[in-house]
């Protein structure tokens, strides 16, 4: 049941104040009462409907930038945030493990292939430079 279906039940506005809220209800359970004749099914959405409109508004979420001196952070956000589930549901701890695993594991491996690759690189490039120097020397 939503908040306007709720206000509607109990035949006031939606954004009304608890007071209201509360003198709306009353009035409506006299009516709706299983004890004065009403059917408790209607009963039980009347009381539904007061709980609904006595909850606070959920404020709207902001969305707070990550700090700018922690470059690392999103990242690791989500290894993080997926060993958080994973306690909570067991179904995920696999998963998180292999994320963990995946991390670290694989950057010690992606650090020594881009350091080999930057070997291998510099290899031509030096050998050009000495073929560059000799015929320069001529």
């Amino acid at each position: 049941m939503t908040r306007q279906e709720a206000a509607d039940l109990l035949g006031i506005r939606q954004d009304a104040p608890p007071g209201e809220v509360q003198v709306a209800f009353r009035r409506q359970s006299i009516k709706f009462h299983p004890d004065n004749g009403g059917a408790s099914s209607q009963f039980v959405l009347l009381q539904k409907a007061r709980d609904i409109l006595m909850r606070d508004e959920p404020s709207p979420r902001t969305v707070v930038p990550p700090p700018a001196n922690v470059p690392w952070r999103p990242f690791l956000s989500y290894p993080v945030r997926l060993t958080a589930a994973a306690i909570r549901d067991r179904r995920l701890r696999q998963k998180a493990f292999g994320t963990w695993v995946g991390l670290l594991v694989g950057l010690p491996l992606l650090y020594i292939g881009a350091r080999d690759l930057l070997a291998l690189l510099l290899v031509p490039v030096m050998a050009a430079f000495v073929i560059w120097a000799i015929i320069r020397s001529r």
